[in-house]
């Protein structure tokens, strides 16, 4: 695999080779976890598209562009790949020696002049499972976007703005790009990352309020009664009314309406759960219907009757902001927890794994129950009659949640929080009496086990203490040793209840 620098370039430089499903997925990863990375990433996409306007004036007329390109494309002359391979390590140097190797005597790029509507101010650097409406223009990966009304029905979709500023929409959601380092939000939520590149990014909301961000990372929402809030998990920004500028650090929430702004401590009161499965949903305020693929990380709306053959352990990091990874447990036993890297032994089993690690909730009408993954296992509708959202584990795999992702996002940091849940092997027939396991670990620890669950009609319910500073927390189910034929777990009602006073650990 490419290392960090060549991941990045093949982001930022139009020329070179593009990212495969696993290199995406690590530079994510590595984005997620390192802000060293993140700078990177903002530094070299900034000092690129610098030297991009510097040197093209000195580029040979010959290699001039003869109208202005809306789309770069991976066909130009071998000379401009060679002249954007030139820039890009010079980006590089810069970025070492920590000056700049040329005088640009340009207007500066956060800037917003009366040329940004017909400028690029923007691109589409991430797509899942979007849906685009309000859009004359295909919304594909790559596309360079100028001002103007972005409609996401739902998903996801993330934009890098041409200051390096990336904001992640989360569908159904109506945002405005007005500027190569601003928008305005109209109805929906935004998550928005601002390198030191990107400083004073702003986004607009109703009645002439604007957020301007001091170097941080940030959420902003409007619910459908046009009230506003804003939180931040990182750094600082500012909230600006038409009467008073409010400073926000992380850990504050602040509500926004007509009367005014009102900003708290976000602190999940005593008592109050999070419900996992629905932070898992991306933010989408209906149930979604996918999964994990445990060999790439990535998420799938496609089901896959396909099954997998391991022989060693495997931990692939996933594309979710509360999910550090998933995993596929060894012949042996062995599986690796989380991306710290612990690993455990768990009994023996067949290395084999069926489709994806998959979610769904409770569904209007009936499905075919050749849809099994989703649908044949609740025909009587029995679990939803309890819970909105089930999460679903074939043998051998498990997924890893981002404990301190969930703590920021709910305002728990430092708080003794309880994990509680129900899970059931709930396989379609009972031909045989095959068992299989489900355990729970968190950093690394055994903190749950039960190795012999059976498809008798119950289920087995858990409730376990957190400890405050503990990082993820691993589910995996296995195929109990006696071969992963019809073994279906089913997690659900999986939430994270703030305990002042934790109940003991379940046996």
């Amino acid at each position: 695999m490419r290392d960090l620098v060549e991941l990045i370039l093949a982001v930022v430089d139009p020329n070179a080779p593009p990212l495969d499903e696993q290199e995406r997925v690590e530079l994510n990863r590595a984005l997620r976890e390192d802000p060293a990375a993140r700078d990177l990433l903002a530094d070299l996409a900034y000092h690129g598209r610098v030297l991009h306007e510097a040197l093209g004036a000195h580029r040979p007329q010959s290699e001039q562009d003869p109208a202005p390109v809306v789309e770069p494309t991976r066909t130009e002359s071998g000379a401009y790949r060679l002249w954007w391979a030139a820039a890009a390590v010079a980006a590089v140097l810069a970025l070492a020696a920590s000056v700049w190797l040329i005088n640009v005597n340009q207007p500066a790029l956060v800037g917003d002049g009366p040329a940004a509507s017909m400028a690029n101010v923007a691109t589409l650097t991430d797509l899942e499972s979007a849906v685009f409406i309000d859009s004359n223009e295909p919304m594909t990966l790559g596309k360079t976007l100028t001002s103007g009304l972005i409609g996401l029905a739902s998903g996801r979709a993330q934009l890098m703005f041409e200051s390096t500023a990336v904001v992640d929409l989360i569908g159904p959601c109506r945002f405005v790009t007005t500027g190569p380092n601003r928008g305005r939000l109209i109805r929906g939520r935004l998550e928005a990352y601002v390198p030191t590149a990107a400083h004073g990014f702003t986004v607009e909301l109703p009645g002439e309020v604007q957020i301007v961000d001091l170097g941080t990372r940030f959420m902003v929402e409007i619910d459908d009664a046009g009230v506003a809030h804003a939180v931040v998990y990182e750094g600082a920004i500012q909230v600006r009314d038409q009467t008073a500028s409010h400073r926000m650090t992380a850990g504050q929430l602040a509500t926004i309406t007509p009367q005014g702004v009102e900003i708290d401590t976000m602190r999940m009161p005593p008592g109050e759960s999070i419900d996992v499965l629905a932070m898992l949903s991306h933010g989408m305020r209906t149930p979604v219907e996918g999964g994990f693929d445990p060999q790439t990380g990535a998420w799938t709306t496609t089901w896959s009757q396909h099954r997998m053959q391991t022989t060693r352990p495997m931990y692939q990091p996933a594309t979710d902001p509360i999910v550090d990874g998933v995993l596929r447990i060894g012949p042996d036993g062995q599986a690796v927890t989380d991306s710290n890297g612990h690993v455990i032994d768990l009994p023996p089993c067949d290395g084999q794994s069926l489709g994806p690690i998959w979610m769904r909730g409770r569904l209007a009408e009936r499905r075919s129950s050749n849809d099994a993954w989703l649908y044949a296992f609740d025909l009587d509708d029995s679990w939803f009659a309890r819970t909105d959202r089930v999460l679903g584990l074939h043998p051998n795999v498990g997924i890893c949640f981002d404990l301190e992702a969930i703590r920021q996002r709910r305002g728990a940091i430092g708080l003794p929080l309880t994990l509680t849940g129900r899970v059931a092997d709930v396989r379609p027939t009972q031909l045989n009496n095959n068992t299989s396991g489900f355990y729970i670990y968190v950093d690394g620890k055994p903190v749950y086990a039960q190795a012999d669950l059976r498809a008798i009609g119950r289920d087995v319910r858990f409730e376990l203490p957190i400890n405050p500073e503990a990082r993820f927390v691993t589910l995996i189910a296995t195929d109990g040793g006696d071969s992963s034929v019809y073994d279906w777990q089913i997690v659900g009602d999986l939430r994270l209840v703030n305990s002042p006073t934790p109940p003991p650990a379940s046996k």
